[in-house]
């Protein structure tokens, strides 16, 4: 079934078109009446001048004599000419008996071009919503399709099953019949023979039970070294520096405290906020690492929710950079370099901005990464541009806090939109972090729009992140 809202749009479009046609209808129909008493043939449509060209001491015009012609004819070469004028006699003027005809004429010419107008109006109507009505006609020929296709499985469905039934009935007819016409001995070999095959079919399950069985030992015992492994590490690390908390090895209130009190408490505010954050950095520094970490932080400091990702290489990062992310339940787009996949997670943002607000919505936090690539993906090139052009204000009034990550702060390092040469200025936190020559982090980097406690904007402040922040 068509959506509700092409649905309703076709049915705007049909009523239109109705009124359309009703009125050009009315028109032609009155512009017809109209014309019959304009053309009738049936009494004169002018006044006519009785005269005669004979001077009036003569006798009377009689018979032939008596000319007539139209009156205001007749008066404009009298006027005109002085020896028509002299010759003539005029006598009685005979009124006409259908004077409206013109005028009934021309109301019917403007009734034909009335109609002709909003027939135009109709067509040109007609031509702009063309694809709402084939987008509407495509979508029922695909569900006539689908139900077609689901008649046809259902039909070869039951043929088959009639077939096999068929089939088993006569091989069991057959059966009964050859197990009749056998001697005891051979009816003896038969049955053993059918023992055979039965017990042949338990043993190669119980084969096949037995591989599934070491294959899912196997599995479980990977799985535990594996875990061992995780556990040595975890001890390893917790003993070298204060670790994060999962929930339980550190309180929430030590955690605040940590971050409150590292560098002046710009960390603490980035895991708290709802400002726009924009991470720059080339590759390998620390960028997607962090946005998980400030987004999980967010969760448990805050009660933000973490709405979802858009990453091209989420299928690489699931289960490095978001695994930390992993519990709070991730949605993500654009996995495996998908355009179709990024456009969805834009659009579902730019959806969102248009019905969502910050007074009966959850706060939620939506990352977008590698956005120095969306336009490239031709599917996602405009949307992109969108995006870009609501990103820096719109989140706020729809309840989201945005972290958008990218290789440079220029056009075409956040997908080839315009807009971000005044970040800085209009109310976004900006963090560049640096990795070494071999792309390793230096967990060092500069940060724009923090304010200090009066409110004080701190320019290109130098910023670390801290070993225990590293390592969660």
């Amino acid at each position: 079934m068509p959506l509700p809202d092409l649905n309703q749009r076709e049915s705007e479009i049909k009523k239109h078109l109705k009124r359309n046609t009703l009125a050009a209808g009315l028109f032609i129909t009155a512009g017809f009446s109209l014309l019959i008493p304009a053309f009738s043939l049936r009494g004169t449509k002018f006044d006519y001048q009785q005269f005669c060209f004979r001077p009036p001491e003569e006798k009377p015009c009689q018979g032939e004599q008596i000319k007539r012609g139209i009156s205001w004819l007749v008066a404009l070469e009298v006027s005109n000419s002085q020896k028509f004028q002299e010759k003539v006699t005029l006598l009685d003027t005979i009124p006409a008996q259908n004077p409206n005809a013109g005028i009934y004429g021309l109301v019917s010419g403007g009734f034909f071009l009335g109609a002709l107008l909003l027939s135009k109006r109709g067509t040109n109507r007609l031509e702009d919503d063309l694809d709402v009505i084939v987008s509407n006609k495509e979508i029922l020929l695909f569900e006539r399709h689908l139900q077609q296709q689901q008649h046809l499985n259902l039909k070869t469905h039951q043929t088959l099953l009639q077939e096999d039934y068929l089939k088993s009935q006569l091989e069991r007819g057959y059966g009964e019949q050859k197990y009749y016409e056998m001697s005891e001995p051979e009816r003896s070999l038969a049955a053993q023979e059918q023992l055979r095959v039965e017990q042949l079919k338990q043993a190669n399950f119980n084969l096949q039970l037995a591989a599934i069985s070491n294959q899912t030992t196997k599995e479980e015992l990977e799985t535990t070294e594996h875990q061992a492994k995780i556990d040595k590490i975890q001890r390893i690390n917790s003993k070298n520096s204060p670790s994060l908390p999962n929930s339980s090895s550190k309180k929430l209130s030590e955690i605040t405290k940590l971050l409150q009190e590292h560098e002046g408490g710009w960390l603490y505010t980035l895991c708290t906020t709802r400002k726009v954050l924009i991470i720059e950095g080339e590759q390998g520094s620390f960028k997607s690492y962090t946005a998980a970490l400030i987004a999980f932080f967010r969760f448990h400091l805050k009660g933000h929710k973490l709405g979802w990702i858009v990453d091209s290489d989420y299928h690489q990062n699931k289960h490095k950079a978001w695994k930390i992310l992993q519990k709070l339940g991730v949605e993500a787009y654009g996995a495996n370099k998908n355009g179709e996949g990024i456009k969805a997670g834009i659009e579902r943002f730019l959806e969102g901005i248009k019905i969502r607000d910050e007074d009966s919505s959850d706060v939620e936090t939506i990352i977008f990464d590698e956005l120095t690539t969306y336009g490239d993906y031709p599917e996602c090139e405009e949307v992109a541009k969108s995006f870009m052009k609501f990103a820096l204000s719109a989140p706020r009034k729809a309840a989201y806090g945005l972290i958008a990550i990218t290789h440079a702060m220029t056009n075409e390092g956040t997908g080839k939109g315009t807009g971000m040469a005044a970040t800085r200025k209009r109310g976004t936190l900006h963090l560049l972090l640096h990795a070494d020559n071999d792309y390793n982090p230096t967990f060092k980097g500069v940060l724009n729009g923090f304010k200090d406690d009066s409110g004080q904007l701190l320019e290109d402040l130098p910023v670390t992140l801290p070993d225990w922040f590293r390592q969660a």
